[in-house]
C-alpha cells in the first residue's frame, strides 16, 4: 500500500477496529505518522474495549486484565506491568485510568525507596485519625496536552462519616502539587465514581441527591450537578462517551427495574440534561436473570458507542447494546474484588503523538507516593 496516497491510507484505517489499529501501527513509521497526526486522530478507533480489574485475594499482581473478546491480549500493552520495580514496590493498588495512563500507589519495601516517595504538603495516600486521603483519580486528555494531573480528595471525619475538606492536585508541568480547601458545599460525601472530561474531575456523590461534583485541575472552579433522576434511591456512575459526559442510573419501580442513561452538558454554566436512553432491565437479562445489585454493577460505559459493561453475581462481565437491547457475555471472571466501589478500570490505549512512542516502551513516572505508568 506504499504506493497509495496518504488520504486512501487514513481512509483504509478509520475502518478497522481498535485492536488491528494497534497491530497495523507497527506496519511502517509513515502509517505511525499517520495515526497519530492531530489532523487524523480523532477519525481512528481509539477505545479497545479493554479492562484492568482488582482482585480480591492476595495473589501478584493484585489486578487482572480482559479484552472485551475475553482473551486478555491487547498488542503492545505490557497488562502485567512487568516493567514496575517490583522489588522495590512489593505492594501495588491501582487507582484509576485515563486515556492511557493508570494510577497506581505504590508501598515502598525499603527505607531507601521511601525516601524517593517523600510527599509534598501532606501527599496522597495521608491517613491520620480524623482524615484521610481515600480517593485518587487521574486526568488525562492528550489531545489537550501532553501533561497529567493527580487528584487527591482529603476528607474529614465527623460523627462517623467522611466528608470532602480539600482537594490536592499534581500537575506533571509544574512536577509540585498544590492544596485547595473544598469549594464544594459543606458536608459533601464522596460515592467513588469518576471520570475526567474537558479539564475537569467529575465525582459521584452520597446524598444531596446523588449529585455529581466537579473540579477543573487549577482547583479554581467548582460545581455540584444535581442527579438528573431523584425517583431513584440507588447512586448511579459518572462516566463520558462519545465527547459527552454520561450518568447511568438504575431506576426501581412498582413493576419493574430501568436502566436510564442522560447526557449532561459539561458546560459550566448550563444544567441541561438529555435522556439518552431507558431500557428495562427484563428487556435486557429477562426476569430470571436479574442481576442481584445490579445498579452497583454497572461497571462502565464505552467511550465510542451506546455500551455499557456490568458484572454480575454470577461473576459475568457483559456488554450491553443499549440501543438494540442485546447482552453479550464477555467471559467469567472469578476472584474480582466487587467489594470495591471501582472494581473496573476501562483501559484506553492513546494514540496521540506525544504517547504513541511510549505505548510501545512502556515506562513508569513516581510523583511522590503514587506511581504513575503509561
Amino acid at each position: 500500500m506504499a504506493y497509495l496516497p496518504d488520504d486512501l491510507v487514513v481512509e483504509i484505517l478509520s475502518r478497522l477496529p481498535a485492536k488491528s489499529l494497534c497491530r497495523f501501527r507497527c506496519v511502517s513509521k509513515s502509517w505511525r505518522a499517520l495515526m497519530s497526526d492531530p489532523a487524523h486522530r480523532h477519525r481512528f478507533a481509539h477505545t479497545a474495549a479493554c479492562f484492568f480489574f482488582c482482585r480480591r485475594d492476595a495473589s501478584i499482581p493484585a489486578w487482572g486484565f480482559v479484552t472485551a473478546d475475553g482473551d486478555g491480549v491487547l498488542p503492545h500493552v505490557d497488562s502485567a506491568l512487568s516493567f514496575l520495580p517490583a522489588s522495590s514496590c512489593p505492594k501495588i493498588e491501582l487507582l484509576d485510568s485515563c486515556n492511557g495512563l493508570l494510577l497506581l500507589r505504590c508501598s515502598p519495601a525499603t527505607a531507601a525507596a521511601a525516601g524517593l516517595l517523600r510527599r509534598v504538603h501532606r501527599g496522597p495516600g495521608f491517613d491520620d485519625f480524623h482524615t484521610r486521603a481515600h480517593w485518587a483519580a487521574l486526568g488525562f486528555d492528550p489531545s489537550a496536552s501532553p501533561h497529567f494531573h493527580v487528584f487527591q480528595l482529603e476528607e474529614e471525619e465527623r460523627m462517623y462519616n467522611y466528608y470532602v475538606s480539600a482537594v490536592e492536585i499534581y500537575s506533571s508541568e509544574t512536577g509540585a502539587w498544590v492544596n485547595k480547601k473544598s469549594g464544594w458545599c459543606r458536608g459533601l460525601e464522596l460515592a467513588g465514581h469518576m471520570t475526567y472530561l474537558n479539564g475537569f474531575l467529575y465525582v459521584t456523590t452520597l446524598r444531596h441527591a446523588n449529585a455529581i461534583a466537579a473540579v477543573d485541575t487549577k482547583a479554581h472552579a467548582w460545581r455540584t450537578i444535581g442527579s438528573p433522576s431523584r425517583r431513584s434511591t440507588y447512586y448511579g456512575i459518572v462516566s463520558h462517551s462519545q465527547g459527552r459526559l454520561i450518568y447511568v442510573q438504575v431506576h426501581h419501580r412498582r413493576t419493574d427495574a430501568q436502566l436510564v442513561i442522560y447526557a449532561l452538558e459539561d458546560d459550566h454554566d448550563s444544567e441541561e440534561r438529555t435522556l439518552r436512553n431507558r431500557v428495562t432491565i427484563d428487556a435486557l437479562f429477562g426476569p430470571e436473570e436479574l442481576p442481584y445489585g445490579l445498579e452497583r454493577l454497572v461497571v462502565a460505559v464505552h467511550p465510542n458507542c451506546d455500551r455499557c459493561f456490568f458484572y454480575d453475581r454470577l461473576k459475568r462481565l457483559m456488554s450491553c447494546d443499549v440501543k438494540e437491547g442485546r447482552v453479550h457475555v464477555i467471559c467469567t471472571l472469578e476472584g474480582v474484588d466487587d467489594d470495591e466501589t471501582r472494581p473496573f478500570f476501562l483501559y484506553v490505549p492513546s494514540y496521540s503523538a506525544g504517547t504513541l512512542d511510549r505505548q510501545m516502551s512502556s515506562r513508569s513516572v513516581t510523583i511522590s507516593g503514587t506511581g504513575l505508568t503509561n
